[in-house]
């Protein structure tokens, strides 16, 4: 469990009050006032699993990521707020931001940006390098060059933050459609 000092007194991130939200899934009969309609599953993971959802109050696409239910644990859901935690912290154009972190029946509930896009992983095979043995050349090799400077560039400012991802690897890395980068997964990551 990650500690944290606040003056003399150290507080445990699984300790902290997160407040509780209210969802509703879509096509359900939730209640009304919920500002989180759950849609889709868009992704999951060792720990947990991420929703597409709406944020009625802003008409926005989010994500709500939550710990899977075979894994469900006090370990998982601190490890979860672990993450909510040390992602807050980070606020850089190829980090998502967290929106809200909260809590509907007595687990952990992570809102953050929807990022959209395609794996780097599959961006890379699609060049299909290793069947032609070649190198990349040109405008291809510049893109994929600027996918790994701007995830360097991310790295970096973690590290100035004093945190480390632990996770790096082309799937954790979304490409978006105009040429976003973003670094996810930062559910192993330490301060």
């Amino acid at each position: 469990i990650l500690s944290r000092q606040d003056g003399d007194s150290e507080a445990e991130i699984s300790e902290w009050y997160i407040p509780r939200l209210l969802l509703s899934h879509r096509g359900g009969t939730g209640d009304p006032l919920c500002d989180l309609v759950v849609d889709q599953i868009i992704g999951s993971g060792g720990l947990g699993v991420v929703h597409a959802a709406e944020q009625t109050s802003l008409h926005r696409n989010v994500a709500i990521k939550r710990v899977r239910p075979d894994r469900k644990s006090v370990a998982a859901e601190a490890q979860l707020r672990r993450e909510a935690y040390l992602m807050g912290q980070l606020e850089h154009p190829a980090i998502p931001p967290v929106y809200i972190i909260g809590e509907e029946e007595e687990q952990c509930i992570l809102v953050m940006r929807w990022v959209q896009g395609t794996p780097w992983d599959q961006k890379l095979a699609a060049h299909d390098m290793a069947a032609r043995s070649e190198l990349l050349h040109g405008a291809t090799l510049r893109g994929e060059l600027r996918v790994l400077i701007r995830i360097g560039e991310a790295i970096a400012f973690a590290h100035e933050k004093k945190i480390l991802h632990r996770d790096i690897k082309p799937s954790n890395v979304i490409v978006g459609e105009y040429g976003e980068v973003y670094l996810l997964d930062w559910g192993i990551s330490v301060e």
